[in-house]
């Protein structure tokens, strides 16, 4: 089994306690080896450049045919990051609660009481590749090349 945890998310690090105390309390008598490792490597040129050289022009290109309308590799980036972004990541992650006063995570606002968190409202925070590692990135163009799939167009890489 492969987990995968940002420890620089507080949803994530309690996710962490949460899955190590279950492992502990559901197997008590058996033994595990745990692997712990840094994967903080950002995305990789050779990455980067598959991405904006083959993936965004040929989903550009399927768009305006399918849909008559013109876009730039920007907006077919964005239109990437939301739908397939934070598939990568917890999407909760990527909302925030904003009141008059202030912004915080949907963890703080989950610990507030009834009658505060009324004040609050949810807005969507765009995710960024910018911040994927290899993997997450590997995963987040598997989604995209799945999707073109499904919606009857083959990315050739």
């Amino acid at each position: 089994m492969l987990k995968h945890f940002d420890f620089r998310d507080k949803l994530d690090k309690t996710k962490f306690k949460e899955f190590c105390n279950k492992i502990y309390l559901d197997f008590e008598e058996k033994y595990f080896n745990v692997e712990i490792k840094h994967s903080d490597s950002k995305r990789s040129l050779a990455q980067n450049a598959l991405y904006w050289g083959v993936l965004i022009p040929q989903v550009k290109e399927f768009m305006e045919e399918t849909s008559g309308e013109n876009y730039s590799p920007d907006e077919i980036h964005d239109f990437l990051k939301y739908n397939f972004g934070t598939k990568v990541f917890h999407e909760s992650k990527y909302y925030l609660f904003i009141n008059d006063k202030k912004i915080i995570s949907q963890l703080e606002w989950e610990n507030l009481p009834q009658k505060e968190a009324k004040e609050y409202q949810m807005i969507f925070r765009m995710p960024s590749t910018r911040g994927m590692n290899t993997e997450q990135f590997n995963l987040y163009m598997d989604f995209i090349v799945k999707w073109a799939a499904i919606s009857g167009f083959c990315i050739e890489i």
